[in-house]
């Protein structure tokens, strides 16, 4: 909408986008593509040179291109929100605004609205994101395959936040089992490895590794370690899980809290979703899951 030429008057384009996107088009100015208040005198000047800049035009025609009309997108994205408001019924279903981010976000949520950068899903070998050093291993993940878990997960992110008083590696390892858990809920037709973030060579070795991966956790008394510096090695994105072999990928304990949650669920077959997302007793589903990898 805010690139088409069905609208040249910059100040008329303004209005219609406000009339259009009342909840988010101040937060995209300002805080998403850094223009500014778009209700300020003057504002006409920014966006039309942000409209006119060859690189935004670039990732807009490229976002075309790649995306078109967005068909297999939305319906993702209808079916996994139509599977949440089954089990959250009481939840926000958010608008969904597709738009171009400046290689800034992939995904960005108010408290109604989720919006999706198209421009961070042109491809692995993109030009740009090798212009601005994007690390490969998370462009292996900047593919079209990945946008509507992404989105999905992100939402969920901000639906049912962490506590940060629960700050053990255990903690955040069930933390993220439960999102993602969840996520497989909402989305059951997308492969595992899409949905948990992971390439499928990578999510190969986890799964193969899973046992190997858990005894180095618990050999080096990790599970209960509060440090941050500890905790960010196997949580957060990085190319490899630290003091593994160089083939495991980073957050490993993202994955292993996957299946932490699977098996508390598969153990507790009455424990409802709902139940799952409200228990902030994170160190004890880990105790009454019975975890036991397998291989």
């Amino acid at each position: 909408d805010l690139f088409t030429d069905s609208i040249s008057n910059i100040n008329d384009k303004i209005s219609w986008i406000k009339s259009r996107y009342p909840g988010f088009y101040s937060i995209y100015f300002q805080y998403i593509v850094n223009l500014g208040d778009p209700d300020r005198d003057g504002f006409n000047v920014p966006l039309a040179g942000f409209l006119a800049d060859t690189y935004i035009q670039k990732l807009y025609a490229d976002a075309q291109a790649s995306f078109g009309d967005l068909k297999n997108e939305k319906e993702k994205l209808q079916n996994a929100f139509a599977i949440y408001h089954h089990f959250f019924p009481n939840h926000q279903i958010p608008e969904i605004v597709f738009c171009i981010s400046g290689l800034n976000y992939a995904v960005a949520a108010t408290d109604s609205v989720l919006a999706i950068g198209l421009d961070m899903y042109l491809g692995k070998d993109y030009e740009a994101y090798r212009a601005l050093n994007f690390p490969g291993y998370i462009c292996e993940r900047k593919i079209p395959e990945y946008l509507p878990s992404e989105v999905m997960k992100g939402w969920l992110l901000t639906e049912f936040e962490i506590d940060v008083s629960k700050n053990k590696l255990i903690d955040e390892m069930v933390y993220y089992g439960k999102i993602n858990y969840l996520l497989q809920v909402c989305m059951p037709k997308e492969k595992p490895y899409i949905n948990l973030g992971f390439t499928e060579k990578d999510y190969q070795f986890l799964t193969t590794n899973e046992s190997n991966i858990w005894g180095y956790f618990v050999e080096n008394k990790l599970l209960y370690s509060d440090k941050k510096k500890e905790i960010v090695k196997y949580i957060e994105e990085a190319p490899f899980s630290v003091g593994m072999p160089k083939e495991c990928p980073g957050r490993s304990g993202v994955f292993i809290g996957t299946q932490i949650v699977k098996s508390y669920m598969d153990n507790h077959p009455q424990i409802t979703l709902e139940d799952l997302m409200k228990n902030e007793d994170l160190q004890g589903i880990f105790t009454q899951s019975k975890y036991k990898p397998q291989h």
